[in-house]
């Protein structure tokens, strides 16, 4: 069975430190392609590339680990959450690592979604870096959340330790941004008017935005305890650096969500000998959770009517768009691809952001494949010159034997974005129409295809360059390829002749989103 693992890369947080480690062993136990959220990988990511690229024609199961709003189902897929902070819709089932965490989860749960509990595992933290404020030599306490939501039983712990623990400073580290600071000065003005607690007294301070992941690990190593971290695998760190973690509940640690004045005291004059405490490290035996888990859903879940039901949906929504057109029929070989790399490079940029992994069709000797590593966007090739995809694998670039056919078996919605250069004109109209179509298709909404080809406006290439490759079966005009991009239901982002070499028609379509296809009316020919 083939696996998307779908992660967010932030190693300033703990699930992204969790997923660098995870992913090696899991790469071991299934058949796995690892997929960073933003589809490029940063650079501390770059030892994934090979992962990230892997080509897999039809995955079965979705695993994501991120943040719940950037959560997008496949229909196709099974799709499964690992910690979420809520039920989005479109999951088919969820995995948490606690049982207080499905509590919760359960509460809110009206589709009765299944929720496992699976064994709980950390990531290794970053080195410590500088640290990202200026701090007194007094005890530390340090909260790192996503958002406010958390932060009022933290300030009602710490607020009336201020007046008699001069040297004591919070720090609050709060990745969102939009808003946060008024929101925070306004409660702190309400929570310490209640309290009857000058604001003169209160040592806090913010850092607000993403943070680097030395600078956490420095806070967290220089702090006497975490107060209310985001979830058990942020804890479990703190634990095994010996820091007292306090407001958060989860019984197999022995941690309680009470965080009171008290606690806080008992957590600062304890000493730190008296907190270290060995924690097991289940990475294995989280990743032998995950592969019973994938053989479980292999088993019991009906993959070919869950197909049926999305072709079904796919032929209602396509219904009256398609038309005919004249065609001629040929034999044909697809040739090398022999564009300068400065040419493709352009092209490569644009597919920054798209929703996916990239199909470069005829790939030959790897070129553009090369351009997308350096630009650290995953992709992979098809040629149909066995000889070409033993180059492109000998750099440790990703290919398969085929031409344009092959794209029929890709499953559908599963590319980011399909790049064609100078192969169009190799295939006669109906496999170029089946091209496009199929790549509409592959592509998951916001998905790009771009396809170039020679420019049978210029006189030099309509009377001779054309022909002189006898590959060539008949050119596409820009006005043609404009009516058979829209047919097949894109919407075209750019269009035109290049500026360089033998200035080529070039065309950038985009596959839209459920939204825009609403507003179309479903007829995107017109």
């Amino acid at each position: 069975m083939q696996v998307r693992y779908v992660f967010d890369p932030d190693l300033s947080q703990a699930g992204g430190r969790l997923a660098r480690r995870l992913i090696p062993v899991l790469a071991e136990r299934l058949a796995l392609k690892a997929e960073a959220l933003g589809g490029s990988l940063p650079p501390a990511w770059k030892d994934f590339y090979e992962l990230a690229s892997k080509p897999l024609l039809n995955p079965q199961v979705q695993l994501f680990q991120g943040p719940t709003d950037q959560f997008r189902p496949q229909a196709l897929l099974w799709n499964v959450l690992i910690e979420p902070d809520r039920l989005p819709a479109g999951a088919d089932e969820i995995w948490v690592f606690s049982a207080e965490a499905a509590q919760r989860l359960n509460a809110s749960n009206p589709a009765e979604l299944p929720i496992k509990v699976l064994p709980l595992a950390a990531g290794n933290l970053e080195p410590a870096g500088p640290l990202p404020l200026e701090l007194g030599p007094g005890q530390l306490l340090f909260c790192s959340q996503p958002s406010l939501a958390s932060l009022e039983a933290v300030l009602r712990a710490y607020l009336p330790l201020c007046a008699d623990r001069a040297e004591l400073t919070l720090v609050l580290h709060l990745a969102e941004t939009e808003d946060v600071e008024a929101q925070l000065l306004q409660l702190l003005d309400q929570l310490a008017a209640a309290s009857g607690i000058s604001l003169d007294v209160i040592n806090l301070e913010t850092w607000i935005g993403p943070l680097e992941a030395g600078a956490y690990t420095a806070l967290l190593e220089r702090a006497a305890a975490l107060l209310a971290p985001a979830g058990p695998m942020q804890a479990l760190e703190a634990l095994k650096l010996g820091k007292p973690v306090l407001g958060l509940e989860y019984s197999l640690l022995g941690l309680s969500a009470e965080l009171t004045p008290a606690r806080l005291l008992t957590a600062l004059d304890a000493s730190p000998a008296s907190l270290a405490r060995p924690e097991p490290d289940l990475l294995l035996d989280l990743a032998e959770a995950i592969q019973h888990e994938v053989e479980r859903i292999e088993r019991e879940v009906d993959f070919d009517a869950r197909a049926a039901r999305w072709r079904q949906a796919s032929e209602r929504a396509d219904s009256g768009r398609k038309q005919k057109y004249s065609l001629f029929h040929s034999d044909y070989q697809e040739p090398e691809m022999q564009a300068r790399r400065q040419w493709h490079l352009r092209y490569a940029k644009l597919f920054s952001g798209v929703p996916g992994d990239v199909l470069d069709i005829g790939c030959g000797s790897g070129i553009f494949l090369e351009l997308m590593r350096e630009l650290g966007m995953p992709a992979c090739g098809v040629d149909p010159d066995p000889d070409m995809v033993e180059v492109c694998k000998g750099l440790g670039l990703q290919a398969l034997a085929g031409d344009e056919r092959l794209l029929s078996q890709w499953q559908s919605e599963s590319l980011g974005g399909i790049h064609a250069s100078h192969v169009i004109e190799h295939v006669d109209g109906s496999r170029a129409i089946a091209l496009i179509e199929n790549a509409f298709r592959a592509l998951r909404p916001g998905g790009k295809l771009i396809v170039r080809t020679p420019n049978w406006r210029s006189a030099e290439v309509r009377h001779e360059g054309f022909w002189l490759d006898i590959t060539h079966i008949r050119p596409y005009p820009l006005p043609l390829l404009q009516q058979v991009f829209s047919d097949a239901g894109f919407e075209i982002d750019q269009h035109g002749f290049e500026e360089f070499g033998w200035k080529d028609t070039y065309l950038v379509g985009r596959k839209p989103d459920v939204s825009e296809l609403g507003s179309t009316g479903g007829n995107h020919g017109e």
